[in-house]
This record gives C-alpha cells, sequence and structure tokens, in this order.
C-alpha cells in the first residue's frame, strides 16, 4: 500500500506539538503545516508525503534548534521505486531566504522565520504499474501536482 503521509519512522523524539500550545506558550506563529506537495517518492505504491512546518518570530530573539536527517540522502525506493524529497531547511530573514543544514542552531528576530520541510518516503515498486485512478486522487488531494505526475508517471501522455 502506499505509504503514510505526515509521519516520521523510527524517530522518538519528534513531538506533534499543537499549534494552539506553541502560540500560546512561546513568541512564535505558525505560518503552514500542512502536507508537503510532491515529496513522497514514486511507485506503484508511492512514498508518504512529508510535512511542512514554518515558524514565525512574533516577538524579541529566539534560538532556534533543528536536528533532522535525510538532508543529505534522499529516503530511497524500493523494488524500482523512486525516493522521496530530501529534508530542507528554509531561513527567512528581511527579504532573503537561505537554505541552511539540517542540524542547525539559528538566532532569529522578530519577522524572521523557519520552514522545515521534511523527507517523504520511498516510492516502492515501478512507478509504471501505478493504478491511474491512484493517480488522479494524488492530483486531485493535493498529494503531487500534474507536472509531478507527467515527469514520474507518464501521466497524460
Amino acid at each position: 500500500m502506499d505509504g503514510v503521509d505526515g509521519i516520521h519512522a523510527n524517530m522518538t523524539n519528534t513531538m506533534n506539538t499543537p499549534i494552539e500550545e506553541i502560540e500560546r506558550n512561546l513568541p512564535l506563529i505558525m505560518r503552514k503545516y500542512e502536507f508537503r506537495v510532491n515529496s513522497s517518492g514514486p511507485g506503484k505504491y508511492r512514498g508518504g508525503s512529508g510535512i511542512v512546518r514554518s515558524y514565525m518570530v512574533a516577538s524579541g530573539h529566539v534560538t532556534v534548534t533543528v536536528l533532522a536527517d535525510r538532508g543529505r540522502h534522499s529516503p530511497w525506493g524500493l523494488m524500482g521505486g523512486g525516493p522521496g524529497a530530501p529534508t530542507e531547511v528554509i531561513v527567512k530573514r528581511g527579504r532573503k531566504r537561505i537554505k541552511v543544514d539540517t542540524k542547525v542552531t539559528l538566532d532569529l528576530e522578530e519577522g524572521d522565520y523557519v520552514e522545515i520541510r521534511t523527507a517523504g518516503g520511498g516510492g516502492y515498486g515501478d512507478p509504471a504499474q501505478r493504478d491511474p485512478e491512484s493517480i488522479r486522487r494524488d492530483i486531485e488531494n493535493g498529494v503531487i501536482t500534474r507536472r509531478y505526475a507527467e515527469k514520474h508517471y507518464g501521466w497524460g501522455k
């Protein structure tokens, strides 16, 4: 079956703290919390989608430490499946957007934000064997874009 969306496998230190709790107790505002589009590896059974969490500093000075994996090496696919998207960490300071390492400590000021885009899971099996109805449903649900489907599944050709 397809991979599970929005989870971290084999991690015991990953919390899904509610947005309301973060905003109530820290000087942060959540800009985004969503599934990461086009992050799942293609395959007969696609990998699970990663997530995007974006934190903006609401006031003062904040120090943030990110300790993530799969930034250099994408999650691999199996039996002909393609890799999932690698983890990305983006910092915005003023008008500058900077991609930083996945293991980093950042000093941020009011208005700055850090966006963490977790890796997607690798696909399983030959993408050419994916059920067209599953591809259509993934596009409709925003898991992948049409362009991604064309590139990795030959959709629409």
